[in-house]
């Protein structure tokens, strides 16, 4: 599936950081389990980019940490996320996307084979 034209504000930032995410809110949820994986549409209150979003959660049933991701992956609109959605393909094969690594690092990829990971220690400390 084509990249979008116009990148969302985030994609610009030097340093993502987990209070820069919370201007992407939700539009529609197409799956919610209750609480280990969730699905949905979001948009950006600054710039109004689309989003295909995932949230998992790994439980870990032998003392906790559990591993939690979550991917945000930019669509030209609603209707191209639901169709993303629709395409079965796993969520890491769309582009440009931000991926946050267990609340450790979040990373940036615009492209296949082109991350920048940031590591959110040292932007919080």
């Amino acid at each position: 599936m084509k990249e979008s034209k116009k990148l969302c504000h985030l994609f610009g930032k030097g340093e993502i950081v987990l209070e820069d995410l919370k201007s992407l809110e939700v539009v529609e949820v197409l799956h919610d389990d209750g609480s280990h994986y969730e699905r949905s549409v979001k948009r950006c209150k600054e710039c109004g980019a689309w989003f295909l979003y995932d949230f998992i959660e790994y439980v870990n049933y032998s003392g906790g940490d559990d591993a939690i991701y979550c991917t945000y992956v930019q669509a030209d609109s609603k209707e191209f996320a639901l169709r993303m959605h629709e395409s079965n393909k796993p969520i890491r094969d769309f582009f440009p996307a931000i991926c946050d690594d267990n609340g450790r690092y979040i990373y940036v990829v615009l492209k296949e084979g082109d991350a920048r990971k940031i590591d959110k220690n040292d932007i919080l400390s």
